[in-house]
């Protein structure tokens, strides 16, 4: 079983303006100053970090090619949507990730995205558990 996504984002101008103290800029000329000032390689385009998610879409499919199940999300709620796609890929337990640019940009969008929402899904619960005294490291 394969799971196919993708993510969409916005600038988080909000974030933009606390990092780089501007509070009087226009949208747009913010925006050509983050640009040219926290892009990597001067490409142009801002780290996951200073984006916030507006929806995604994924396609499960099997091995053989046959799509299986279309879900996806999209809104102003972050919470939700982490929360939506979290049960999504609960469906299934052994699956392959299927992406553009995922491991540069939407797979390192959701842990931040988790930090900065309250999200409280089975992740963000399960993460919790090795942040606590019970979690012991095992020797190897």
């Amino acid at each position: 079983m394969f799971f196919v996504f993708d993510v969409e984002t916005i600038p988080d101008f909000s974030f933009l303006r606390n990092v780089l103290n501007d509070s009087e800029s226009s949208d747009d000329d913010l925006l050509l100053e983050a640009s040219e000032q926290l892009t990597r390689n001067n490409s142009g385009f801002l780290p996951p970090m200073y984006h916030r998610m507006v929806s995604w879409v994924g396609l499960w499919v099997e091995n053989t090619g046959k799509p299986v199940q279309k879900v996806g999300w999209n809104g102003e709620n972050e919470k939700e949507g982490l929360t939506q796609l979290f049960d999504a890929l609960l469906t299934y337990k052994d699956f392959g990730l299927i992406h553009h640019n995922g491991r540069g940009f939407d797979l390192p969008l959701v842990p931040i995205a988790l930090c900065t929402t309250t999200c409280r899904c089975q992740f963000a619960s399960a993460i919790t558990i090795f942040a606590t005294d019970s979690a012991k490291p095992t020797s190897i």
